[in-house]
């Protein structure tokens, strides 16, 4: 098993590039890779950032746009691939990292990297520490979305199984 390749499987705009940099900057031999598609759970060394639905499913309807499709318009086949992606996840044996911990402070996955690349990481920069991550303008607008339940009900299912939470 290549232990200098970690994988990144996630839901668009749930961290990925917070990540390419906390990697970079303190794992610069690890070989980084990330992925959307489900099938990356297959892999091996992979992990996955867990955000709150209300954050990520509006966030990548405003990043990307189709067409003159509004947030209304868009927001239930987004919701159903939150939901698609978010099962098969919990299916897999994947990792869970909290978002909203890791912003906060990165040691637990630090730690896991360490371990799982067998290297030993670099100085750990303030920059990673206590990251201020505006939420979007459209977060509250779906705080209360009815449509969101089930997102909501798998996202927490999987911060049970986070690795914050087991240790």
């Amino acid at each position: 098993m290549d232990t200098s390749t970690i994988t990144l499987v996630n839901f668009p705009r749930s961290g990925s590039f917070y990540i390419k940099s906390l990697i970079d900057d303190l794992f610069p031999k690890v070989n980084f890779q990330w992925t959307h598609n489900v099938y990356g759970f297959k892999m091996s060394n992979c992990f996955t950032l867990l955000r709150r639905p209300n954050q990520c499913i509006p966030s990548w309807i405003a990043f990307h746009k189709v067409g003159n499709k509004t947030l209304s318009q868009r927001l239930p086949d987004v919701i159903k691939w939150y939901e698609r992606f978010m099962t098969n996840a919990l299916e897999s044996k994947t990792l869970f990292f909290c978002f909203d911990n890791l912003i906060q402070n990165p040691q637990n996955l630090i730690n896991y990297l360490s371990a799982t690349t067998k290297q030993t990481e670099n100085k750990l920069s303030t920059k990673h520490y206590n990251k201020n991550c505006n939420t979007n303008k459209y977060e509250v607008l779906l705080d209360s979305d009815l449509r969101l339940d089930k997102s909501f009900m798998l996202y927490e299912k999987a911060k049970l199984r986070s690795l914050e939470q087991s240790l």
